[in-house]
């Protein structure tokens, strides 16, 4: 009876003691916030790593101010573990990757290596998170790690801000982990990435003074989109080809459309804005006679926030005009970017997709030479623009000014 007492005892203990078997201290850890991946001129990984300093951070801290928020270094491998471990050693606390925001990838590395290496560690490895941004930086990654950012005490969740904010005011180009790997594993598509980029003097932001300055002498900002083939980076769109990229795929959420008035050509002269509430776009795969190809139908509401054009709202055929001037303009940016992709030889669209969903015997014959046969793929779009609001006047300021010219005159 003592015996089976005893071991009673003893399973207890180890019940209560089971949850705190590989407890570490929070003063043990070195909390990675962003990471870059670099390649040197060797060809070797160069893994750099921005840490949180808890005692700059802290808001009552007395140090608070004195010190910078973050601290970066780097280290070198044969491969990407291998540079990770090398880092540790450098660091008087353990690397702890599950709060990391943002991993950045140099543009050489997105060309020559692929996003493989990266992905394959990250997939494999309990501790990080499949919800990470990824980011293609232009040149060097760990040059976006070492810039400060005024708002923000660590820049990493800064750039998380920015990203944040541009998915949903502007265009929902996919920045995550787990969206990079769906749109690399599928075959019926290339995937694409955000790039990010400094722009300013980078050595001048990276310096403490740059954080108590009313003038930020560099900023982090987002720009083209990278587009992939396989896991390696093969070319670059531009703002208007992404847009029209977001236009095509339905990723445009809220954003600012300038247009021009009557088929003119767009200067910042004789610019109007509409303001995009609603959109939504469907992908249709069309037959025209036996060639298979594909049907954008984009829809747009909003209302017009910016005034160039001399149209006379009291009319209907003002406001009509008015929609057809913005319905050109989408379908310009929607054009621009097929031009890019076709270019490329890339399906960034998921139109591959569409007519494997619509007709696999179809796409069975198509799949073979895909790049080359979106070149030759029929596209059309139709656009549709309803404009809910004009805002509290008829007319256009300038014809207002136009009008007291005259009086005056």
């Amino acid at each position: 009876m003592r015996r089976i007492a005893l071991i009673v005892c003893i399973l207890s203990v180890g019940l209560l003691l089971g949850g705190c078997w590989n407890r570490e201290e929070l003063n043990e850890l070195g909390i990675v916030s962003a990471k870059a991946v670099d390649l040197n001129d060797s060809g070797e990984w160069e893994a750099s790593f921005q840490i949180t300093v808890p005692r700059s951070t802290a808001a009552t801290s007395q140090t608070s101010g004195s010190q910078s928020p973050v601290t970066v270094f780097s280290a070198k491998g044969r491969t990407m573990l291998e540079a990770v471990e090398r880092a540790g050693t450098e660091s008087p606390r353990r690397l702890f990757f599950p709060h990391i925001q943002v991993i950045v990838i140099s543009e050489r590395v997105a060309r020559e290596k692929g996003l493989k290496a990266v992905l394959e560690l990250y997939l494999r490895d309990h501790e990080r998170r499949e919800t990470v941004n990824v980011l293609i930086a232009h040149g060097r990654a760990r040059d976006v790690l070492d810039v400060l950012i005024p708002f923000e005490s660590n820049p990493a969740y800064a750039i998380d801000g920015i990203i944040r904010r541009t998915r949903m005011q502007f265009r929902d180009v996919p920045t995550r982990l787990q969206d990079l790997i769906m749109m690399m594993a599928n075959p019926y598509r290339n995937a694409v990435a955000q790039e990010v980029l400094v722009s300013g003097d980078r050595d001048k932001q990276s310096n403490l003074d740059a954080l108590q300055s009313t003038r930020s002498a560099g900023v982090i900002k987002l720009g083209r989109m990278g587009v992939f083939k396989a896991d390696k980076l093969v070319g670059w769109m531009n703002e208007r080809e992404t847009v029209g990229w977001a236009w095509a795929t339905n990723h445009i959420k809220e954003m600012m459309l300038p247009f021009p008035c009557d088929g003119k050509e767009l200067t910042s002269g004789s610019a109007s804005s509409f303001q995009v509430e609603t959109a939504s776009t469907k992908q249709k795969a069309v037959y025209e006679g036996k060639e298979i190809g594909i049907q954008l139908n984009i829809r747009a509401e909003g209302s017009v926030s910016e005034m160039a054009c001399q149209t006379d709202f009291r009319e209907a055929e003002g406001l009509r005009s008015l929609e057809r001037s913005i319905a050109e303009a989408i379908q310009s940016d929607v054009e621009s970017a097929v031009r890019k992709a076709r270019d490329l030889g890339a399906d960034v669209f998921g139109f591959g997709d569409v007519i494997h969903r619509t007709d696999r015997q179809a796409w069975s014959v198509l799949k073979a030479n895909w790049p080359s046969r979106i070149r030759e793929l029929s596209i059309h779009t139709n656009v549709e623009v309803s404009i809910r609001r004009i805002g509290l006047t008829n007319d256009p300021f300038t014809k207002v000014l136009g009008n007291q010219e005259d009086k005056d005159g």
